[in-house]
């Protein structure tokens, strides 16, 4: 365990906030369960595991994907919350560079940006490719393809298995209730 520093105050009904740098880090959004522990002279919440099936599938595509050869990052709309891949590691949890959020808020397409885009800020790398996951129609995250030495552009086969990527992943985040298969009378 590493102490952080960071002091809250019970209010009147028991209730401590958990500051927003360590939710957004440690992938905790309202809603999510807490698991709360007691020693001696201690209380710790500990985050269950994963049950968003879109944090589960992607860091599992990610890794198929790197299996193949690409350098991958999975995002949200703030952060990498998955990547594998030659020196993709210390990417995950960064948070995103501003033309990346723009791109995603400007509702771009799949395919290879008409500008280059360094998904994280200072990090020296350019998007080969991109593909949007949407829900609702909105952008929620996207597939990166990076750039390396050995590939200079994308192909329209990277593009397809990005966009694939994209597509399962939008599918991972629907209400189970809408993509259940129907049985058939």
């Amino acid at each position: 365990m590493r102490k952080t520093g960071i002091v809250r105050r019970l209010d009147d009904l028991g209730r401590v906030v958990v500051p927003k740098e360590l939710r957004r880090v440690l992938h905790i959004q309202p809603g999510d369960p807490l698991e709360i522990y007691t020693g001696d002279h201690y209380v710790m919440l500990r985050k269950q595991p994963d049950t968003n099936p879109f944090l589960t599938q992607s860091e599992l595509y990610a890794r198929a994907m790197a299996g193949q050869g690409c350098a991958v990052l999975i995002c949200d709309l703030e952060t990498v919350v998955a990547a594998a891949g030659p020196l993709t590691k210390k990417y995950a949890g960064r948070p995103l560079s501003e033309a990346l959020r723009e791109y995603l808020a400007g509702g771009g397409e799949a395919g290879v940006p008409e500008q280059s885009i360094q998904p994280l800020e200072s990090s020296g790398e350019t998007a080969l490719a991109l593909a949007p996951i949407r829900r609702g129609g909105a952008a929620m995250g996207c597939v990166v393809l990076l750039m390396r030495e050995n590939r200079v552009e994308a192909d329209e086969g990277d593009i397809a298995v990005l966009t694939a990527a994209a597509l399962y992943l939008e599918q991972c985040c629907q209400d189970p209730a809408t993509t259940a298969p129907r049985a058939r009378h």
